[in-house]
């Protein structure tokens, strides 16, 4: 069975899309997610990577706000 690849894009300085999830850093220091699939390890993995990328050009504590409406189940 053939892996698929997960798509990391990132729009901005502060927007980040996962697939079809969406994570933002508002001015006001919290971290927006939006998680819009059926989560896999390679995909929650891609989480992290865009979570840590647009973290580390924050100075100060962030917090975060998760949708998990959309989710679907974790395997």
């Amino acid at each position: 069975m053939e892996e698929k690849s997960v798509e990391i894009k990132q729009v901005s300085e502060r927007e980040i899309w996962v697939g079809e999830s969406r994570f933002f850093l508002g001015e006001d220091g919290i971290l927006y997610e939006t998680m819009v699939v059926k989560n896999d390890e390679k995909t929650v993995l891609a989480f992290m990577d865009a979570s840590n990328i647009l973290i580390s050009n924050f100075e100060g504590k962030i917090k975060f706000c998760i949708d998990l409406n959309k989710a679907g189940q974790s395997t």
